[in-house]
């Protein structure tokens, strides 16, 4: 993936459907700042809908509502009440930055391609008239089996395009580019200091 590395930046969308929802993701990438908007809808009658902003800029910040603070961010249900809405600030001397700001540069987001598994070439296909590489990994995380199908650019740079994903037999999807179209990244201007005692698990 070292294509991938060296790109300023990248744009991908991240879709999982399953027992009647749904979660989906809208990550923008740079070299030192990212942006993302995550919203998990639990489906059916009554369902209840998850919602997370995330912005890396200097800091990491991120607001939601309270259901979004607890499912994506960790924190205890009742600080996620008392914070609903207001824009958290995680300094980059916190012990927590790095896993906050997990994904939102291109080069933490590789991570979202090397699973650790064994990987094998498939059949080259076609895409739009454009020849496609395809790549197979497969691992087993904590008894769970993955599969990761990859699908890369078969001409020029070997960029990713998309990766299909199977959990368990659950089924999403990545989609990148465009490429090299920095993020619109900007530190809220209000924002609380994130403290490490609200998470639920320290």
């Amino acid at each position: 993936m070292d294509a991938f590395v060296s790109q300023r930046a990248v744009y991908w969308t991240y879709k999982l459907e399953a027992f009647g929802g749904s979660l989906d993701e809208v990550v923008h990438d740079g070299l030192r700042d990212g942006t993302m908007n995550a919203v998990l809808n639990r489906g059916g009658a009554g369902g209840t809908t998850a919602h997370v902003s995330m912005v890396l800029d200097g800091k990491v910040y991120f607001e939601g509502n309270a259901l979004g603070l607890v499912t994506f961010e960790g924190l205890k249900t009742g600080q996620a009440g008392t914070e609903a809405n207001k824009w958290i600030g995680v300094n980059r001397t916190s012990a927590y930055f790095d896993i906050y700001a997990n994904d939102l540069t291109v080069a933490s987001a590789v991570g979202q391609l090397n699973l650790g598994g064994t990987v094998k070439a498939l059949p080259p296909t076609v895409s739009k008239g454009q020849p496609v590489d395809v790549l197979e990994e497969k691992v087993t995380s904590k008894g769970t089996p993955i599969t990761e199908t990859l699908y890369i650019k078969g001409t020029g740079e070997p960029l990713p395009l998309a990766a299909v994903l199977s959990v368990n037999g659950v089924g999403g999807s990545i989609v990148f580019g465009p490429w090299n179209l920095p993020p619109k990244a900007k530190a809220p201007s209000k924002w609380v200091p994130f403290n490490g005692s609200w998470l639920a698990v320290g």
